[in-house]
């Protein structure tokens, strides 16, 4: 896992920090109806930028732009050519979901789902099995609220 870190460092400085809401303004918990981890949003016709920090030919970081707004992020922590983390964000940039794959086996682990560029459910595989089998709910200070195990 060499190198790892300083990508790592440079795709979270480069992320939108999260603002606190008015309470008026609290956005509710979407319905989630539990896709299948991993489904993504459409990528297609965005620019691609590509990061590659150690020159081993396999990028570290890859950004997905439209117009002058980034749309998609992804980053390889541990240098094995399959992007560990994606994160998405609206025509605006704000952030709309992040997808990770918490082991590095090639499948998407846990998902968090925002709302107004706060977070407010997750969904975890905690049994790698593909499917989500817990699913979080966070207040708008950014703790969790609840936690549902399916």
């Amino acid at each position: 896992m060499k190198n790892t870190l300083l990508p790592l460092l440079i795709l979270l400085a480069a992320c939108p920090k999260q603002q606190p809401v008015a309470p008026a303004a609290e956005a509710a918990a979407p319905a989630v109806k539990h896709p299948p981890i991993g489904a993504g949003l459409n990528d297609s016709g965005w620019n691609k930028q590509v990061i590659d920090f150690n020159a081993d030919g396999k990028p570290e970081i890859v950004n997905w732009t439209a117009g002058n707004n980034v749309r998609k992020k992804e980053a390889d922590l541990n240098n094995d050519g399959q992007m560990d983390i994606v994160t998405w964000f609206d025509s605006s940039g704000t952030i709309e979901a992040e997808e990770m794959d918490g082991d590095f086996d090639g499948r998407i682990d846990w998902v968090d789902h925002y709302a107004n560029g706060l977070r407010v459910t997750a969904e975890a595989d905690t049994d790698f099995d593909g499917r989500v089998d817990v699913v979080f709910s966070y207040a708008p200070d950014g703790t969790v609220a609840g936690r549902e195990r399916l």
